[in-house]
């Protein structure tokens, strides 16, 4: 097969997997291959999220340890890590929806207190005092009672959600299963897949494939492998800053701050939301500021200085792209779109300057 007709049925291949998992996530067409293949996928995410930090402990045992007592010793740190992450959150995120509830209710019932204001206006002008105050109140009451009643209907869905949880729970199970198995077995289903791959297609195109499989996964390692690294360290600094600074519910907010922080350029404003609320819930407006000025500051830190040291140029697309890619992940595929659409378009950018420079050099071009 000729280098270009290679080239072109590889990236039409590419697109027709993309474009399928695009059907299947969003459409039901296929209802039991969806469901045959759920866990399946969800155990392939799960073994390769893992896999990193079983070669490491393989690594550092220089061997010692084999590979499935790395699997069982991940397995237990990642436990121990949910464990202890929901014995300090669920109280904290308990008590900051409580205060929110509990505020929204008695500034709705007991309204507000705009005296201080009202007497700074009656000294300009008495009527003009009554129909500012008026106009306020009005206002404050009908952002107030459509927040409560948000509110009310955020927590019945996430009533009707914790309803629904076991399924979900099961499915997580049997996909957690399904990623042991893999990873398990990691050698053993490489090596089969290549072996399908070199009879499936021809030499050079399977050589190809294989090229990019690890391009691919040298990408996407490094960049999920550093950004849930980066968005760890930001967390615990966030948590260890609202400590410091005696911010109420620290605990949350670091999660939340975090959790977002993986999320490229809008994590940070997506993380500063909850923050704002839960700090807005349980402290007071000074301490809002605060919390906003910390965590400004701390995504500066993050992009300027950590954010690189860790990722180094496995990102190396500018802010243009990462909005698009961001935005574009999120439109196609939600969340998961989201996290995975800049090392997509980091891959996508990596194999069109190799064919670029391939070309350049065949046409004996130095552009």
């Amino acid at each position: 097969m000729k280098k270009f007709n290679q080239r072109s049925f590889i990236a039409l291949l590419v697109f027709g997997g993309i474009l399928f998992y695009y059907v299947l996530s969003n459409y039901d067409l296929f209802p039991l291959v969806k469901k045959a293949l759920s866990p399946v996928i969800g155990g392939f995410v799960i073994a390769y999220l893992m896999d990193p930090m079983v070669r490491f402990i393989t690594e550092i045992s220089k061997g010692k340890i084999r590979r499935g007592f790395s699997i069982l010793i991940s397995v237990f740190i990642i436990i121990g890590m949910l464990i202890l992450m929901g014995s300090v959150l669920i109280p904290s995120l308990v008590n900051s929806i409580t205060d929110i509830v509990g505020k929204i209710t008695n500034l709705v019932d007991g309204g507000f207190d705009f005296t201080f204001l009202q007497n700074l206006l009656n000294r300009i002008n008495s009527n003009l005092a009554d129909q500012v105050i008026t106009t306020i109140e009005s206002s404050l009451q009908s952002i107030l009672s459509t927040l409560g009643t948000l509110t009310t209907s955020i927590l019945n869905g996430a009533l009707i959600a914790l309803g629904g949880a076991s399924s979900g729970i099961y499915s997580f199970f049997m996909a957690f299963i399904v990623g042991l198995y893999m990873l398990g077995g990691k050698a053993d289903l490489i090596s089969r897949v290549k072996r399908l791959n070199y009879a499936i297609f021809e030499k050079d195109t399977a050589d190809e494939l294989l090229r990019i499989t690890r391009k691919s996964d040298e990408i996407f390692s490094a960049f999920f492998v550093g950004k849930i690294i980066d968005s760890a360290i930001i967390g615990v600094l966030c948590f260890i800053l609202m400590w410091i600074f005696k911010i109420p519910n620290a605990a949350a907010i670091g999660f939340f701050v975090g959790v977002t922080n993986i999320i490229p350029y809008f994590g940070p404003f997506i993380g500063a939301v909850p923050a704002v609320l839960i700090t807005l819930a349980s402290g007071t407006f000074v301490q809002v500021f605060i919390v906003i000025a910390l965590i400004v500051a701390l995504q500066q830190f993050d992009g300027l200085i950590l954010g690189p040291k860790i990722l180094g140029d496995k990102v190396g697309v500018g802010a243009f792209w990462i909005i698009v890619s961001v935005t574009a992940g999120g439109a196609i595929a939600g969340v998961v779109g989201m996290l995975i659409g800049v090392p997509v378009v980091v891959l996508f950018k990596t194999l069109i300057e190799e064919y670029v420079d391939n070309t350049l050099k065949e046409k004996k071009l130095n552009v």
